[in-house]
């Protein structure tokens, strides 16, 4: 499936260059808002950052060919409420699942003009992604369950604002970006709770990332 994806974002990529009048690059980062459906238990959404750069081949005023290549952070949170043997009253913990990921997404941005110095934008893309690094701050052995490499979609949309006799805009993007494959795969197990200080069993686990990002950026014109 990734090798599919692979070769279908390439192709588009190469076409719609091929038939460019000019190009845009530029670069943006913001917000993210990571959230992933565990087996058992409940995970609470991870507030985090993204960034990236792209670059546009322009086919017509309105249509053009977009690749980014950014940072994504993915993941969840943990709010835990637990007792603690020999301590009076309930604690409270939030820990954070981060995975950072590498991202190459490739897909195609429509614009619509709306007013004199702003125009509207959606954007449908497909997504290769690689775990560089993780940081999870509970759980430490699902680290040994992550799936390196996945692939989703992500579809978006926003505003260039700025003169459209100028090189230079402004971009405020939002998106939202599923993953169809599994960032981490587990079986049952039984793993050491170290604020509880005691072993908990886990159903198997089958992961998958669901993030929400809204972003600023600048995009020049060429």
């Amino acid at each position: 499936m990734k090798k599919i994806l692979f070769i279908f974002l390439m192709s588009c990529l190469y076409f719609t260059t091929a038939h460019a009048q000019y190009s845009a690059y530029g670069f943006i980062g913001g917000m993210t808002l990571g959230t992933q459906k565990w087996n058992g238990f409940d995970r609470d959404p991870l507030l985090t950052w993204n960034s990236r750069v792209f670059y546009e081949s322009i086919v017509t005023d309105k249509f053009s060919a977009v690749v980014e290549l950014g940072l994504h952070n993915r993941g969840s949170g943990v709010l835990s409420t637990y007792i603690i043997q020999g301590q009076p009253g309930l604690n409270t913990n939030y820990s954070k699942m981060v995975l950072r990921n590498a991202s190459l997404m490739g897909g195609a941005k429509q614009i619509y003009d709306l007013k004199e110095n702003m125009d509207a934008f959606v954007k449908l893309g497909v997504r290769l992604e690689y775990t560089i690094t993780e940081n999870f701050e509970i759980f430490e052995q699902y680290t040994e369950a992550i799936q390196p490499f996945n692939y989703g979609i992500t579809l978006g949309g926003g505003f260039h604002f700025g003169p459209k006799d100028s090189r230079l805009q402004f971009i405020l993007d939002g998106q939202v970006s599923p993953d169809f494959s599994q960032q981490l795969f587990a079986p049952q197990a039984n793993i050491w709770n170290r604020f509880t200080q005691q072993y908990q069993t886990f159903p198997e686990q089958k992961v998958s990332n669901l993030s929400f990002e809204i972003s600023l950026g600048v995009r020049w014109l060429n």
